[in-house]
């Protein structure tokens, strides 16, 4: 494998794996910043010069990365270089494109999210329509309509292990949740989506 990318919010963690990969591959490391597709053509140009001993290029916080960038990163990734290897690193996986994902072996250093509730979306769940589409009408920035989609998909999964809950609707609950962060990631509008989620799931 040449190319890792590493998923967390622990930096120690994060900044331990990257040494032990270049340890391993006893690797020189090149940090490089990849933001704009200007970036992307300034590391190009290193690639292309031949390196006798190998180079680790470590890319920090890739979801920050324009689209633009990122896509043209990609060549980077379909056509490794001999004695390079790539180690990215993110604190938000499902902020990157699939195409990106499935060309990295994905090492994640998160949280157990499943076992923490956020009190802020139990409370916003468990109150009424009006409250729910009102913070749908504050929401401009679809990263933050993914995310709180991701907050509510989790929320609906922690309900299935409840005592006393109506299983059924937890489930299609869950799949409103997964259809509606599929169509936000898919570019769909940002209020449609969400106000057709909270609409959807108050009559099941």
């Amino acid at each position: 494998m040449h190319a890792f990318l590493l998923v967390g919010s622990d930096k120690k963690k994060i900044e331990i794996e990257i040494k032990k990969l270049s340890n391993i591959k006893m690797s020189e490391i090149v940090e490089f910043p990849l933001s704009k597709i200007a970036d992307v053509r300034e590391l190009s140009q290193f690639t292309k010069i031949s390196k006798s001993n190998p180079v680790s290029i470590v890319v920090r916080d890739i979801e920050n990365s324009s689209l633009d960038a990122l896509n043209s990163f990609l060549k980077n990734l379909e056509e490794p270089q001999k004695n390079i290897d790539y180690i990215l690193t993110t604190g938000s996986e499902h902020k990157l494109i699939d195409t990106i994902l499935s060309r990295c072996h994905v090492i994640r250093f998160t949280e157990n999210v499943l076992a923490k509730e956020n009190p802020e979306i139990t409370s916003l769940m468990t109150g009424n329509i009006g409250s729910k589409l009102k913070l749908v009408d504050s929401i401009k920035k679809r990263d933050s309509a993914v995310d709180l989609m991701y907050e509510i998909y989790y929320f609906y999964y922690r309900k299935l292990f409840e005592k006393n809950v109506n299983y059924n609707k937890a489930v299609v609950r869950l799949k409103e949740a997964q259809r509606t962060l599929n169509a936000l990631k898919a570019n769909g509008n940002i209020r449609l989506q969400l106000s057709r989620f909270f609409i959807t799931t108050e009559n099941i």
